[in-house]
């Protein structure tokens, strides 16, 4: 990799703005609030670096519930392709949390090994059917909802060809 010094510049004044208002916010919240017991981090980074400052500041432990892909291997872009200054903070959040989730297996012992940290424990993202169950309906309109990024690792062009294929199905 080259060093670019713009780039460089750039993320790290956008780091340090998003860090100031990380800080402010936690900080009103506590002066309203009080302190949390817990803070959830979902994804690692950039949320974790609050949550260490919660911790450093505020003596409020915190636990990260993880679905960034790039800890896999094989991810594009992976760890290795964040900054010097991200996979340092990454690294710092992880060694500082209480306790991890992945949502599979796979992510959980990528990050096991990467960080050196105890397993975490696998917490599914997926819908619970016995719960929630489609209701009949009337209705003759279909509604669509994909959340993601839309990279590779969520498979945005099969998701759309399974409702091509549902679709012309049903």
């Amino acid at each position: 990799r080259t060093f670019n010094s713009i780039k460089f510049i750039q993320s790290f004044i956008s780091g340090l703005r998003y860090l100031v208002s990380q800080i402010m916010l936690i900080n009103e919240y506590i002066s309203q609030n009080g302190k949390p017991d817990l803070v959830n981090v979902h994804i690692c980074y950039k949320a974790g670096i609050g949550a260490l400052y919660c911790k450093w500041r505020y003596g409020i432990r915190y636990v990260v519930s993880e679905h960034w892909t790039i800890f896999c291997k094989g991810a594009h872009p992976g760890f290795s392709d964040q900054s010097f200054i991200a996979r340092w903070f990454i690294r710092l959040i992880y060694r500082n949390a209480t306790h991890c989730s992945t949502v599979s297996e796979y992510l959980g012992r990528s990050i096991s090994e990467k960080f050196n940290i105890r397993a975490p424990v696998r917490i599914p993202n997926v819908v619970d059917t016995k719960l929630f169950r489609p209701i009949t309906s009337e209705r003759n309109i279909f509604r669509f909802i994909h959340i993601s990024v839309l990279n590779y690792q969520k498979s945005p062009e099969e998701i759309f060809e399974a409702v091509k294929i549902l679709k012309q199905n049903t």
